[in-house]
């Protein structure tokens, strides 16, 4: 059960590596464009080219998903990043549970966005866990976890590419455990707990009041979504690539772009200076900063918002 590329790795590899997948669940076609034309999410163009079958219930508690999964008879349930609580009449169907691959150190980072938290809280490591899943979120005994070191320059992508590759090897191993009863799953500490939560695209505009390194984990963290902008003679000034400089004489007010074609390209923020590398404008395709600035020539003095 999944709906991003991450669950078709998890799929695949499920696949590979001798098991029968009977089936694979995710959300209903979106509608994009002006059209409103079906596209299938990730994990249902793979099971299609494989010639699995494909469920895509619009709503998890009625009778005839519960029937449609019972039809199939699964052992095991595995859910990667599905986004809907599964509830108690799907998770009580298999023998060997419902098992969830959850980019954090649970009982830390419950919720939506693990991996983006872990990033803009500026912690210097994460992990992944495979747990045993319960009605409720992210709440269910772990049976496996691995401690993760974050890399200064991770992205949210590519940290939780790397999680889940990692998770994927963990469930796998412990697989046979579950099936013959040697694993004993851990409670998590429920005083340990806490949650991340949702995010919203307007969580992605900068406060240049802030300090750099809080900026740069921002990016880092948005990337990709929502993306991390400012405004920009009226238009969205999106921030792709940028680094902290440690400096006091970048001029004020925050926000403040300075800089030149052979110096680069900065902007003053609450603490240190940061340096864009690469950017995109509203409407325009990617640039990098020195394009940019041959580009709009009267950008010193502009202030971003």
């Amino acid at each position: 059960m999944g709906t991003s590329s991450f669950s078709v790795e998890v799929c695949e590899a499920l696949i590979n590596s001798g098991l029968n997948v009977l089936a694979v669940c995710t959300k209903p076609d979106s509608k994009i464009g002006r059209g409103m034309e079906s596209m299938p999410h990730p994990l249902k163009k793979f099971a299609l080219t494989r010639g699995m079958v494909a469920l895509t219930p619009t709503d998890l508690h009625l009778d005839k998903v519960a029937r449609d999964f019972k039809k199939l008879k699964p052992d095991l349930i595995v859910l990667v990043g599905y986004g809907i609580l599964v509830p108690a009449q799907i998770l009580n169907l298999p023998r060997y549970g419902c098992l969830n691959i959850h980019p954090s150190l649970l009982p830390k980072y419950r919720g939506p966005s693990p991996v983006s938290s872990a990033i803009i809280n500026g912690d210097c490591f994460t992990g992944v866990s495979v747990m045993l899943m319960d009605e409720g979120m992210d709440t269910g005994p772990v049976l496996a976890q691995k401690e993760v070191s974050i890399n200064s320059k991770e992205t949210t992508l590519e940290l939780t590419d790397k999680l889940f590759r990692i998770g994927t090897d963990l469930l796998i191993d412990l697989i046979p455990s579950l099936v013959n009863q040697s694993i004993t799953p851990a409670k998590q500490d429920e005083l340990q707990a806490s949650y991340s939560s949702k995010i919203l695209k307007q969580d992605g505009r900068i406060k240049w009041n802030q300090d750099a390194e809080q900026i740069l984990r921002q990016v880092r963290a948005f990337t990709p979504w929502p993306g991390t902008f400012s405004i920009w003679r009226g238009k969205n000034f999106k921030l792709l690539s940028v680094n902290v400089i440690e400096t006091t004489i970048l001029p004020k007010p925050y926000g403040q772009i300075s800089g030149s074609v052979s110096e680069g390209l900065y902007v003053s923020t609450g603490k240190g200076g940061l340096e864009i590398e690469r950017l995109q404008i509203e409407g325009k395709r990617s640039v990098s900063a020195k394009e940019f600035m041959v580009g709009y020539p009267d950008f010193v003095k502009d202030v971003l918002i």
